[in-house]
């Protein structure tokens, strides 16, 4: 787990976790943009602290061909997976939800994924958000990906 922004400052993860003790939410979201032929992936873990909505963030690039979707959304949802895992494993009792950059409407591309993400995320035990309420994701995370 690499360094993590929060505003213009570095935290290792260890230190996120001691920041995300006794918050009262916690949301996780992965978002990614192709970079020629790699692929940006930002993670955002959110948290409401003193009634206002704050975070860190992540940014890797993943040598994953960028145009590769295929690739690239299922990563995004093991990747926010991943991270709520290893903070409910290092924090007593979280509320964690995980928020997926996809849509719950088979118009949409993104659809094609919405079983897994939910399959996965209800497996371990996490509530989860797609489009339109995924804001960690699609809002956050989309921010750092630009």
């Amino acid at each position: 787990m690499n360094n993590w922004v929060y505003g213009k400052e570095i935290y290792s993860m260890n230190e996120v976790i001691n920041t995300l003790k006794n918050k009262k939410e916690i949301h996780i979201g992965t978002d990614s943009q192709p970079k020629g032929i790699n692929s940006l992936f930002v993670t955002a873990i959110c948290f409401v602290d003193k009634n206002k909505i704050d975070y860190f963030w992540n940014k890797k690039l993943i040598q994953i061909n960028g145009k590769d979707y295929n690739n690239r959304l299922p990563l995004e949802i093991y990747t926010s997976i991943d991270i709520a895992i290893y903070i409910s494993e290092r924090i007593n009792e979280p509320d964690i939800s995980i928020h997926f950059d996809i849509n719950s409407n088979p118009k949409f591309r993104s659809n094609v994924y919405y079983g897994m993400a939910k399959g996965m995320a209800e497996g371990c035990g996490f509530d989860y958000f797609v489009k339109p309420k995924s804001w960690a994701a699609s809002s956050v995370a989309d921010w750092y990906t630009k």
